[in-house]
């Protein structure tokens, strides 16, 4: 027996999902919410930067779990259409089978993970949009194997305050677009987005 890397059946494959899956086939043009919760800097490269960075294929692979899951266990019916308010597009993933909101995760973390800041603020942008003050959220936990499902009930003033900050964020994303601001690196991110970034190099973090 002989056995031998092949990197070009490697690169197809990838190819493919990068085909498939990063076209942003289905996506409004314009800015959408997780555009303005996580780094503007890299939100600006992606949305408008001629010379923008592809995905690395460790970051493709990440989204082709999250899609594949998404396809195994969400039925067409229960889709949801992206959603547009005040300039912002929000795509929530799912309607549940009781007709209630949920959203859809996969993550490499264990299960005794805080959930993350960022999920609570896409989920609240997204009650907000809707004008719901309940949402659901199913987590996959990749290693070990595992599902849990949450129920989260929020406050209104939170939603509003949430918003509110999704507003700022996309002012700032805006005036950088169109020239009138210039982003300090740090500034508009959390650090920990900048440990695997792929536009590290090029903002001086």
């Amino acid at each position: 027996m002989q056995i031998i890397d092949n990197l070009v059946i490697r690169n197809q494959m990838l190819a493919e999902l990068r085909a498939k899956y990063m076209g942003g086939e289905g996506r409004p043009k314009g800015i959408h919410m997780t555009d303005c919760i996580y780094c503007l800097e890299r939100s600006y490269y992606d949305l408008v930067d001629p010379n923008r960075i592809q995905h690395t294929d460790k970051e493709l692979m990440l989204f082709a779990v999250g899609f594949g899951m998404e396809k195994m266990l969400l039925r067409p019916e229960q889709v949801h259409e992206p959603v547009e308010l005040d300039g912002i597009w929000v795509s929530p993933d799912f309607v549940t089978l009781e007709a209630g909101k949920a959203e859809l995760k996969t993550t490499r973390q264990k299960t005794t993970m805080t959930l993350p800041e960022t999920w609570l603020e896409q989920m609240m942008g997204y009650s907000w949009v809707l004008q719901v003050k309940e949402y659901d959220l199913v987590v996959f936990y990749i290693i070990p194997p595992e599902m849990k499902g949450y129920h989260i009930v929020w406050e209104g003033q939170e939603l509003k305050d949430n918003w509110e900050n999704i507003l700022l964020r996309k002012q700032v994303l805006v005036e950088k677009i169109t020239g009138k601001r210039v982003l300090e690196p740090g500034q508009w991110c959390r650090a920990w987005e900048c440990k695997n970034c792929r536009y590290k190099v090029r903002c001086g973090r």
